[in-house]
């Protein structure tokens, strides 16, 4: 490796499956930026000394994913303000003295959402979860000016403290459990941040098909597998999206924030296109 190189990371747990390394390898082409990008699987009771290591060795940016996106705001010399409103960080950045912590799932979410031709101001949004990529859906809906959020969950708990980060950040919300949803239909964006739709769920909606009537787009934050049953159901009926927009988005301004290197929205849109077919040969899709 030249010195001139950089170096930044992915860590999570698990984390060998990360799409990172190689759209940061597309950025970095992209930007003539010599780049080393690689993921290291970290343990929870190892997060700390992680931390600590890669800031000794100077790694200059690190992607933060589950199950460290709270945990990691423990280790952190500073944490940005849309982060600490979201309760989550994704984005670590050297400085003196350790790392700066900051969240771009936020503006990746909005950014896919926007790629689609749509704007969230003065629309009436579903918020399906209430995790951690559910507080991020309700930042950014309400950091865009939308009229109202309505937030469904399992467990009303959990959906009433989004709804009141929601209302801090100045929007209107309600929170409901996830069998009452249609009692407040019709909605204008839906955005599912569940794992319904993954793993052993894979055949479940959160929602039942008449949901989708009368919706701009449905997001479903998973994109693997690349169509849930949650956008099966909704296809035809608005527009669609699974979450690999926002993944390259989200990265995307992790290594902007690194590098102070836009990349661009025309660039962007090829590079979604070109990562995902190299995701499909990946994946065999």
């Amino acid at each position: 490796m030249s010195e001139q190189k950089k170096v930044c990371c992915v860590i999570g747990d698990p984390v060998s499956h990360s799409f990172s390394p190689v759209i940061h390898e597309l950025f970095a082409k992209q930007s003539g930026i010599g780049l080393a990008y690689t993921a290291f699987h970290v343990l929870p009771e190892g997060l700390g000394d992680a931390i600590k290591g890669a800031s000794a060795l100077g790694i200059k940016g690190i992607n933060v994913t589950v199950p460290h996106k709270t945990l990691v705001m423990e280790h952190l010399v500073s944490v940005e303000p849309d982060a600490s409103a979201i309760g989550a960080v994704n984005t670590l950045t050297l400085v003196p003295g350790g790392y700066a912590g900051s969240n771009t799932d936020w503006i990746g979410l909005k950014a896919a959402i926007e790629s689609h031709g749509c704007s969230l101001a003065g629309k009436k949004v579903a918020v399906i979860g209430a995790g951690g990529s559910a507080r991020a859906a309700c930042y950014m809906a309400a950091k865009a000016n939308c009229k109202e959020i309505v937030i469904a969950n399992r467990t009303l708990e959990k959906a009433e403290s989004l709804r009141n980060m929601a209302r801090e950040c100045g929007c209107s919300a309600s929170a409901c459990l996830l069998d009452q949803i249609m009692d407040f239909h019709p909605f204008d964006v839906a955005i599912q941040t569940t794992t319904v739709g993954f793993g052993k769920n894979i055949n479940i909606s959160p929602v039942p098909p008449e949901f989708f009537s009368g919706l701009e787009i449905a997001i479903d934050i998973i994109y693997s597998p690349w169509e849930t049953e949650f956008l099966r159901l909704a296809k035809g009926k608005c527009k669609t999206a699974n979450g690999f927009a926002m993944l390259v988005h989200q990265a995307a301004a992790s290594f902007e924030t690194w590098f102070g290197e836009s990349l661009g929205s025309e660039f962007l849109k090829k590079a979604v296109c070109e990562l995902e077919e190299k995701y499909a040969r990946r994946e065999g899709l």
